[in-house]
């Protein structure tokens, strides 16, 4: 599915390919590999790449609670990881990389398990 992704310019097919629910998909995986590192991060890059290109991704990973998700995986132990949450929270959701004390406050604020 990365690959499509990666190469598929055509809004249209982008769109199709969101109807399939390919975004709840993603954030099940997420949810369930959280720290893996390298499904992690590639699950990470795919949805980056449907939320650069497609409005309806964005409106449904939002609609979905993908950002509380993406949030989550700020705290990961591999750098990537990191990288590739704080890029899509700050670019699709208006928000901010967290520094130390945030994500100090964030982890003590929320369990150890997201369910969609």
């Amino acid at each position: 599915m990365s690959n499509v992704v990666y190469f598929v310019t055509d809004t249209k097919l982008l769109d199709s390919i969101v109807d399939q629910d390919v975004i709840s998909l993603i954030l099940e995986l997420l949810q369930r590999d959280q720290d893996s590192g390298s499904i992690t991060s590639l699950s990470l890059s795919t949805l980056q790449s449907l939320l650069s290109k497609s409005e309806k991704a964005l409106m449904v990973f939002l609609r979905l609670g993908g950002q509380e998700v993406v949030e989550y995986l700020q705290m990961s132990e591999f750098h990537e990881v990191y990288k590739q949450a704080s890029e899509i929270i700050e670019r699709h959701c208006g928000g901010k990389e967290m520094d130390s004390l945030e994500k100090m406050e964030f982890i003590n604020s929320k369990s150890s398990h997201f369910h969609i």
